[in-house]
């Protein structure tokens, strides 16, 4: 059985994104994708911070280690898209 998740965006601004996805409210299960914006240098750099937040019941179920090779290879993703764009 396939549970249909749909993103939920929580924050989007200058400050940072955050997007996620939960079961039943969050009580069940819930992750957010944390994506902050920390300015450097008085304004002249931006210093990138993002992690994964995870909460609610199945958490203490799962083996987190596998959830960090899907988290590197988002990482990865992100870096080439934003060097690209330079």
């Amino acid at each position: 059985m396939k549970l249909p998740l749909t993103p939920v965006i929580t924050k989007n601004d200058e400050e940072g994104l955050i997007w996620g996805m939960n079961i039943a409210r969050g009580c069940f299960y819930k992750v957010d994708h944390v994506h902050l914006f920390l300015p450097m240098d008085d304004g002249k750099a931006t210093r990138l911070v993002n992690y994964e937040r995870y909460s609610g019941f199945l958490k203490y179920l799962m083996d987190e280690s596998s959830l960090a090779k899907p988290f590197n290879a988002s990482n990865a993703a992100l870096k080439k898209v934003c060097e690209e764009a330079n």
